[in-house]
């Protein structure tokens, strides 16, 4: 069914004053369960090319012109030293330009042909790599030189367990890069270019590690992407009875930060979440007396009047651009920027007060800007030490007074 207006789903909140370096319609993850399997040494060959040397060209040629050819040909057709021309002949060998019968080469006439008419050689490296594995979308990301991530990884413990899906379990890994690489869900540098992955290392557990992860939503499916994995480091220190009790470990949150391809069927698995309760949203936004709506940006603008006002007023200082943190189930929460719209003249003056009291909050001679920014802000100075009074803003109050209370 659909989850629009699904009400099972426990739905918690809660109004954040807005960062401002967030743009208006950026949708962040601030933590959600990720579980991640990190796949060291991962053997793959790929195959690429590259321009044909001078050299290389006139070796081709002759091994195609002579039928056969042998070190002493090349030596003595351009005065190619024998041990050069031995490196020359067993590299087309190893490139599939030739093969071998005895100490002669014969050309592998069709390899050959392409190479004289592309201009190119082909290259196929056998190294070992480093696979991000994700099960939950089954995507795969390749790290070049995650040496450091990885012992960062290594250091946290995960938040949780990811059961495996059945067909992970006892499956060769070179396996399942494989189909995922068929099936495009292997992102990462170089990946086009993989031929093979090799290995008999099989998956052995039933579960994965599930960390705590925050990141931008992303639009697009390509590029760079950047994650942060939460966990908990133990970290060893002296005993001491005063600050530990004679415990040796405590447990501390820290956060891992990688820039990895963008994973789009995990991006889009997080969007969905939020979208099957975006009914549910924007039902309690209008419990509260707020009406929403989407501008063509696809942020969320909210029409507040008087009564809403005043509510959210008890809560914080209002302010027309405020961020909403959505937290699901309690597993994921998710925060966007909300554009709050005074409604009516309660409203507006509600938030012109509040627009001058963080004006005042800010000025570093409060006394001296109070009464202009009331006047800008159509805001009675009682008014405006009564907020600051609301707000535990005594020392202000104190300031706005202090000429009135102490003057001659």
């Amino acid at each position: 069914m659909s989850r629009d207006h699904d009400h099972s789903c426990q739905i918690d909140l809660t109004f954040r004053e807005h960062v401002d370096d967030r743009l208006s319609d950026t949708l962040f993850v601030d933590r959600a369960w990720l579980p991640m399997f990190v796949w060291e040494n991962v053997p793959i060959r790929t195959k690429s090319s590259r321009g044909l040397t001078m050299m290389e060209r006139f070796v081709i040629e002759c091994l195609i012109r002579l039928n056969d050819c042998h070190a002493d040909d090349l030596r003595e057709i351009a005065a190619i030293p024998t041990e050069l021309a031995d490196w020359l002949l067993a590299s087309c060998l190893q490139k599939g330009l030739a093969t071998r019968k005895g100490d002669r080469f014969e050309a592998a006439t069709q390899a050959c042909d392409n190479a004289l008419e592309q201009n190119q050689i082909p290259i196929v490296i056998d190294e070992q790599v480093d696979f991000l594995c994700f099960p939950q979308t089954e995507e795969f990301a390749l790290i070049r030189d995650a040496g450091q991530f990885i012992r960062d990884v290594r250091s946290i413990l995960p938040s949780g367990q990811f059961p495996l899906p059945e067909r992970w379990k006892r499956a060769e890994r070179r396996e399942m890069l494989s189909q995922a690489i068929k099936s495009g869900k292997v992102y990462g540098e170089g990946v086009a270019a993989v031929v093979d992955v090799h290995g008999d290392v099989r998956v052995e557990q039933d579960t994965c590690p599930a960390y705590q992860a925050n990141a931008i939503l992303v639009d697009q499916s390509e590029g760079d992407w950047r994650l942060e994995i939460i966990g908990s480091r133990k970290f060893k220190r002296r005993a001491s009875a005063e600050s530990t009790g004679g415990r040796t470990d405590a447990p501390q949150d820290v956060s891992i930060p990688i820039n990895i391809p963008v994973l789009p069927h995990l991006v889009r698995y997080w969007r969905d979440s939020l979208a099957a309760v975006q009914g549910a949203i924007r039902d309690r936004l209008s419990e509260r007396g707020l009406a929403t709506q989407e501008n063509h940006n696809g942020c969320w603008q909210v029409n507040v009047d008087g009564a809403a006002a005043s509510a959210m007023a008890c809560e914080q200082l209002l302010a027309t651009s405020i961020d909403l943190e959505v937290l699901i189930d309690r597993e994921v929460r998710f925060s966007f920027p909300l554009q709050l719209q005074p409604s009516d003249r309660m409203a507006t003056k509600a938030f012109d007060r509040d627009a001058a009291v963080r004006e005042v909050l800010s000025s570093p001679q409060t006394a001296d800007a109070a009464a202009s920014i009331c006047n800008a802000a159509r805001t009675t100075m009682a008014e405006l030490r009564h907020r600051l009074w609301e707000l535990k803003e005594f020392g202000k109050v104190y300031e706005l007074r202090e000429a009135e209370d102490f003057g001659e």
